[in-house]
């Protein structure tokens, strides 16, 4: 069954429209495609070019759960943001939903946002949970690149496990470092110390090193690059 049947199906049988069926890393899956084994249903995607609200803000990552504290005012917009890029379905798909304390509620002064699983729902594991809002955290932040550098004259994807997770056009002079310093920004916050390795055409790549020295030709003679995203110690 093609990912547009099963769309049409869904929509014919549910009451709330369903637009995309994406992967576990928010991929989307076109919908000529044969339809994957597991998916998740959303009604939107959407990036936001800008993460500096969490800079506002304190992540606290304990067994069991992960909690987010801050002012009132910013810990709403944080929830918007979740909302926003859909995150919060990510995570209830996931078996994770957001909570606050009653009293909090109760008072209107919000103080702290927990990550937890939800009651009697099969859920994905606390360690894996954080990689998970890492990386999607990561892929919310680059999706709306389109073309960067100053001269984007060299076709791009990035290939993270199963998924191709970014695809512009990019300056052969362009670093990774672009993409690196996300990662190394998000993964401060949720204290994660497992950096990213990089490699193209069989080799490792230095994320301070040129992409020039990369690039290849497709079959019509046009420069391209793929770099694949593994996960160092």
């Amino acid at each position: 069954m093609l990912v547009s049947d099963v769309l049409m199906t869904m929509n014919h049988n549910m009451s709330t429209r369903c637009e995309y069926l994406v992967g576990i890393l928010g991929e989307k899956h076109e919908p000529e495609i044969c339809c994957p084994n597991v998916v998740i249903a959303m009604d939107y995607i959407r990036g936001s070019d800008d993460l500096r609200l969490l800079d506002s803000v304190q992540f606290h990552v304990v067994d069991g759960e992960i909690s987010i504290t801050g002012v009132h005012m910013v810990l709403k917009l944080v929830t918007e943001l979740f909302q926003k890029i859909a995150l919060d379905e990510i995570l209830a798909a996931l078996g994770w939903i957001l909570t606050i304390d009653a009293d909090d509620f109760v008072r209107n002064e919000l103080k702290r946002i927990r990550i937890v699983t939800k009651p009697a729902a099969l859920a994905l594991v606390h360690d894996d949970l954080v990689y998970c809002l890492a990386l999607h955290l990561f892929l919310t932040r680059i999706r709306n690149w389109a073309d960067i550098g100053f001269n984007p004259t060299i076709h791009c994807r990035i290939k993270l496990w199963g998924a191709w997770i970014w695809d512009g056009m990019i300056d052969a002079n362009l670093t990774m470092d672009h993409f690196d310093n996300v990662w190394a920004l998000i993964s401060r916050w949720l204290g994660i110390n497992k950096v990213w390795r990089y490699v193209a055409n069989g080799r490792t790549l230095n994320p301070s090193w040129p992409l020039h020295g990369f690039i290849t030709e497709d079959e019509g003679g046009a420069r391209e690059l793929k770099v694949f995203m593994l996960l160092g110690s």
